[in-house]
Formats: structure tokens, sequence, C-alpha cells
């Protein structure tokens, strides 16, 4: 991947100018990266081995360490890390947390190398103190700096995930325990949907749990009550010099529009982080009509985006038209309006036949297109089911009567699976299920058959029928609300 070309330049570079070494030679890592993530570093590993056997430089920088002080010389905490901390107060936090970028390096001295290279350290420069003890590598390649708003709060990151054959993601073993109020390093995360980092903050008599995670809406750090977002978003989209990666690119993007033939179209619009896109439409549920595929590159102003592409009709099974295919290139404004990628045409081709200077209005479809609060009625018996599906994976079944008193509440986990089957895993809390009192903790496996943004139908994989509906015919029809 690019990215990782330009990590392994970096790398380079950089190691050439300082001189790093490794300490023993044997970097430790918290838990050992997959194999692909391995495969993905292997240049900026072998670089950095290769470096550290041909140089051994008597000062400079300190093995497992971002910079050559020590602890002890620091007598006096650092101006700029007392203001963070007063920034962290100041919004009644107990910690903060800066997204520092994405970086598949499993090795604690590759990551220095990243978190100095793009920059951080100045944004940040009490970073450059944070020794690897002070460090979690988990599988995954977001990074994380948290700062805990003073001395007295106590930090554990865990493990976290699905154990065991477990439904339901949970905290595992813990990893590192803080307890000196320095600021700490974290990277992992796999998935999109389930963070594997568990952040437990504790002081006094309070307590909070939070896993670091980014948005599948518009990039942006996921917070709860008691966490303050010290991300410096203008240098993480710039992290990776010579490769555009703003925000949008981090989600394919789905609209509905209607052309001016009257008919109702699908589109997708795919924009990679390499400046590569992907888009092609045609009627909802059904057949595709063109596939495109190109570039895209941004304008002097920042909401600027042209797409230069490639295709055109496709015949029943997906294959380009030959003799039908053709260029086009389109330029478009855009911005964010909640949750969806909002572009408007203004000059070019066009995506669809007769929309010159429309609007689109995209939403992400990666798991996170399916957050809604989700809605089905039985007239018959005077039932309503409703589905809340959160950004944070959490999830809510709500089982009431028509006049809106709860019958029946689960809360818990959602998750979708790359084959669009949901899984979801809740316990009930509140009231009993009208049809099955001793149901205590729900279970059920669905498939999105299909989906738009104000309409999904489920049908039923195995677990516990979801409605009235789901149990004539297994499958179950929500509107959202």
């Amino acid at each position: 991947m690019m990215r990782n070309k330009w990590i392994a330049v970096l790398l380079i570079l950089i190691l050439l100018l300082s001189g790093c070494k490794d300490g023993n030679g044997e970097p430790t890592v918290t838990t050992t990266a997959s194999a692909a993530t391995t495969a993905a570093t292997t240049t900026a590993q072998t670089t950095t081995a290769a470096t550290t056997a041909a140089s051994k430089p008597q000062g400079g920088k300190v093995p497992g360490k971002l910079d050559g002080v020590t602890g002890s010389q620091k007598k006096e905490e650092d101006p700029v890390l007392k203001a963070t901390r007063d920034e962290i107060i100041d919004n009644d936090a107990l910690f903060g947390v800066a997204y520092l970028g994405y970086a598949e390096l499993p090795y604690w001295e590759d990551v220095c190398v990243y978190i100095e290279a793009n920059g951080y350290t100045d944004a940040f420069p009490y970073l450059a103190d944070v020794e690897e003890d002070h460090a979690v590598l988990q599988e995954g390649g977001e990074v994380y700096a948290v700062i805990p708003a003073d001395k007295d709060v106590k930090l554990t990151v865990s493990d976290f995930g699905f154990k065991d054959d477990s439904d339901v993601p949970e905290r595992g073993k813990d990893l590192l325990t803080v307890t000196d109020g320095k600021p700490i390093l974290l990277r992992g995360n796999i998935s999109e949907i389930v963070s594997n980092i568990l952040i437990t903050a504790e002081k006094g008599k309070e307590t909070l749990e939070y896993n670091p995670c980014l948005s599948g809406m518009d990039g942006s750090l996921v917070t709860d009550d008691g966490v303050y977002d010290l991300t410096n978003y203008e240098l993480v989209w710039g992290t990776y010099p010579g490769e555009p990666d703003p925000a949008f690119t981090l989600n394919t993007w789905y609209a509905q529009h209607e052309a001016a033939d009257g008919n109702l179209y699908a589109l997708t619009l795919a924009l990679e982080r390499d400046g590569t896109v992907a888009y092609y439409y045609g009627w909802p549920n059904s057949g595709i009509v063109e596939v495109f595929e190109g570039t895209w590159s941004e304008g002097s102003e920042w909401n600027e985006l042209t797409l230069d592409l490639a295709g055109g009709p496709v015949d029943p099974e997906g294959n380009a038209i030959a003799k039908e295919q053709y260029d086009i290139s389109c330029d478009f404004t855009w911005d964010f309006t909640g949750s969806s990628l909002v572009m408007h045409h203004e000059d070019g081709d066009l995506l669809l036949y007769g929309t010159e200077g429309e609007w689109f209005s995209f939403m992400p479809f990666n798991g996170f297109h399916m957050v809604e609060e989700w809605t089905s009625e039985n007239e018959a018996r005077g039932w309503t089911y409703e589905l809340h599906l959160f950004e944070n994976t959490e999830c809510w079944f709500v089982i009431g009567e028509t006049d809106g008193e709860v019958l029946a509440f689960f809360e818990g986990w959602w998750y979708l699976e790359e084959d669009n089957t949901i899984r979801l895993n809740m316990l009930l809390t509140d009231g009993e299920h009208p049809e099955n009192a001793e149901l205590e903790y729900f279970y059920g496996e669905y498939l999105v058959e299909d989906w738009n943004p104000n309409h999904i139908t489920l049908s039923y994989v195995s677990g516990e029928i979801l409605t009235l509906e789901m149990e004539e015919d297994f499958v179950a029809n929500f509107d959202a609300i």
C-alpha cells in the first residue's frame, strides 16, 4: 500500500540521520501482530535492524524512548503538558485522548519514529518523553495518546474483544496500569466496529471505561462523558506526505438520487486514501447499470473534489460492454452534514443524466450506515418493535404497546459481518418479553436482505425471533423512525 511505502521511506531517512538503536536488538511488543500486518511492515523493520547493526552511537536516542531525556532529569512538569491537563480539567474530563493517525508498525522503536516523523512530537512535545513501559501495542494500526487530567487519575489499559467463542465483546487481561500521571501511547484496533483496547480511569469514587475508536461517520474520535478530544485533525489528515487523506475517504458512500428521466437510482462511491475511486449506479435492490474506476483529486480549496473516471454500461453479469465505454471528469464541492457526505455538482460531466448543478447526499456504507432507530409494528397485537443501533456498537431492542407502554427493554451490542449478517447480543434490563417471560438474554443473527436510508428488511438466520412478522415468514421489515 502507498501508506506503507511512505512510512518505509520516512524510517530510512530518519534512522540514517539519528542512528536509532534498538537496545538489545529484540524489541518487545505487547501482543503479536497479525501475519498481514507483519508482512506490511517488513521493509520498515528490516531497515531499522540494518541501521542498528551498522550504527552504534555512543550518545543520542535512548532505546525505548522518544528522546534522550530521562525521567529523573525532568524535575518540573512540561508547561505544555500542564496546559493540556488544565484544558482537560476545564472540560470536566478524567483524561484526554489524541488520535495520532494510522501506523501498521508492530515494533515500539518504529512507532517512535513514526510519531516524530509525522510531527506529533511538535504538536504534543511531552510525547517525546513517553517510554516503552507506558505504551501498549495491540494488533491494528490506530495510534492514540492518552493524558490523565492529573496524577490522582489511575489508568488501566486492558485487552477487549470476543473471548472463548463469546458473542459479546468483553474485557480481557490488563496490559498496563499507570498511577504516576504520565501520558501513555496506545496502538491497536483491527475492526471499525469493536475496539480491542479498553481504558479504565479511576479517581476517588469515580470510574470510567472507554474504548478508543473513530467515528464511521466523519473519522473523528468517538468520546464519552469524562473523555476530552485532543486530536489535531489538520495534522492527522495530512499525516502521509504526498498522499491525500481527507475525512471523506473513511467510508464507502451510498445515495439514492432521481435522474432527469424520472427514475430513482442507487449510487455507490468508494473514495480510497491512495487517490483511487470506484463508482457505480443502478436501480435500488436491482442490477447495476454502469461501473467506473479512476482517480480523485482535491482542488485549491479544501472542499473541492474532482473525479476522473473511465467505464460505462455492464451486462447482467457485471461485465463491461466494450464498445460502450467512455471517460468522464466531474467537479464537485463537498461538506459533511450530520453523518452525510454532501456533494454539489459544479462543472464537468455528470454522475447521472440531467443532474447538472444538483446536490447528492451520501451516507456511510461500512456497517455504520445501519446506525439508526428502526421501528416495526404488529397491528393485530397492538405491539411495536424498536431496534436502536448506535454508532458506538451499542444497541437497544424495545417491545412496547402502541400507546407507548414499554413491555420489554433489551440492551447490548451489535455487529455487522462482512456477509451482511447483523448480530445482536442483548440482556433484558426492564420488563419481560411478552411471549417468553423467561427470556433474559437475547441473541440472534439476521441477514440484511434490503437496506436504504428509510427501510431495512431482515431475514432470520439463527437465535431469537425478532418480531411476530418474522415468526410467521422469517422476515421482518423495519422503517426509520
